[in-house]
């Protein structure tokens, strides 16, 4: 196999890598889907002491 095809299967499986690394972030229980929820209930709180 030559440098070019070596190179271009190592992107590939990082590409999908990080392809599965997002997918897993925004599950349910995710990092990134706790993330968000946690800033969701902040603004939540947030508004409900402006009144």
């Amino acid at each position: 196999m030559d440098s070019e095809s070596e190179r271009g299967r190592q992107v590939r499986e990082k590409v999908l890598m990080m392809r599965d690394a997002a997918v897993n972030a925004m599950r349910s229980g995710g990092s990134s889907h706790l993330a968000l929820t946690k800033l969701t209930e902040q603004w939540k709180q947030n508004d409900s002491s402006a009144f």
